[in-house]
């Protein structure tokens, strides 16, 4: 067992002093004698204010609940089983020019107005609906979802 002290020349005159350098290293001595025995059997080595040379609490970390314990995976990351999983789509969602037109119906018996949605059409470079190019479907899907569409 390596120890390695860290104190300046005062404390260390003071620890010299009283006695809590020895006994530290008595207690180094009686604690390396049981390091041959099971390591759940051995108890911390105390902790020790040089200045005092009192005993110091020696705080202990409390072990986490085993619910609460990530699981590693893999890819890296950490997983909470105590949730459930979401699936991701992985493609975009594709529409149809009918599908548009009820939501933009929709959006207007909710009070949308016609210039909006216009305006919507406009952005994507077209006068009205059926110019509107599949391509364009999902950014026009989103702007009416944006504009309060069930879409």
């Amino acid at each position: 067992m390596e120890l390695i002290l860290q104190m300046n020349a005062e404390e260390a005159i003071e620890v010299t002093k009283n006695g809590t350098l020895k006994a530290l290293a008595e207690s180094l001595k009686t604690h390396s004698k049981a390091s041959a025995e099971p390591a759940e059997e051995l108890s911390q080595a105390p902790s020790m204010d040089c200045a005092s040379s009192q005993p110091v609490e020696t705080p202990t970390q409390a072990p986490m609940p085993e619910s609460t314990t990530p699981t590693w995976t893999p890819g890296g990351g950490a997983t909470d089983d105590s949730a459930p999983q979401q699936t991701v789509p992985t493609e975009a969602k594709s529409y149809t020019a009918d599908e548009l037109q009820k939501a933009a119906i929709g959006l207007m018996d909710k009070g949308v107005s016609m210039d909006a949605i216009a305006g919507v059409l406009n952005k994507l470079g077209v006068a009205t609906l059926p110019e509107l190019t599949p391509d364009k479907f999902g950014a026009f899907a989103l702007e009416l979802r944006q504009l309060g569409a069930d879409i």
